[in-house]
């Protein structure tokens, strides 16, 4: 009887082990498969304007329970979209400088790390994060609010983060006679799917 119950309980001990009940379970990937940045501009006297574009990509490795974020997030700058043609032309070739290279086209967020890790599918939770943001050949450390929505195979992403101009040697940017404050905000919405999903 003694050598059944051993038996017994290494059985029980491997199935568990093969379900993932004993072993932590795998990092997960994910893709930005829908995203849009909002970029919110102030004005010196009072008002604002946003710029605007979908053009984001990235890939993100999520460990089980933690909120080290192992990837990045890219947006092409090239197609930010104030809702003016002058005004695009102005922002992307006299202030972002986009022509300049590869560094200037495009805004990277990496090293991204929230407070907690994301919620359990089902669930939603507001998180602060902390990150480093290259712009205009400028990497600097940035913090905000993560909304982190996991619904079925998706996450939905509400992220929100001051930023301030002259800490990437942009030139405060001006539009006929009226100039944008140093502070500007962005938000960034992104909705992520599982990584094997990609096609």
């Amino acid at each position: 009887m003694s050598h059944l119950r051993s038996t017994a309980c290494r059985v029980a001990i491997t199935c568990g082990l093969l379900s993932g009940g004993g072993l932590p379970a795998a990092a997960q990937s994910w893709h930005v498969a829908d995203g849009r940045v909002t970029v919110v501009c102030p004005l010196t006297v009072g008002g604002r304007f946003e710029a605007k574009t979908t053009a984001v990509k990235g890939q993100v490795t999520v460990p089980e329970g933690k909120g080290d974020l192992d990837g990045s997030f890219s947006v092409d700058l090239r197609t930010l979209d104030t809702g003016i043609g002058l005004r695009n032309v102005h922002l992307r070739d006299n202030y972002l400088e986009v022509s300049r290279g590869p560094d200037y086209e495009t805004a990277v967020l990496s090293a991204v790390v929230l407070d907690a890790s994301p919620p359990p599918r089902g669930r939603s939770v507001t998180l602060g994060f902390k990150g480093v943001l290259s712009v205009h050949g400028n990497a600097k450390p940035i913090a905000g609010t993560a909304e982190v929505s996991h619904k079925g195979d998706v996450i939905e992403l509400k992220v929100k983060f001051p930023l301030r101009i002259d800490a990437y040697e942009i030139a405060r940017p001006t539009y006929l006679g009226v100039g944008v404050t140093n502070q500007i905000d962005v938000e960034v919405r992104a909705t992520l799917k599982p990584a094997t999903t990609h096609p």
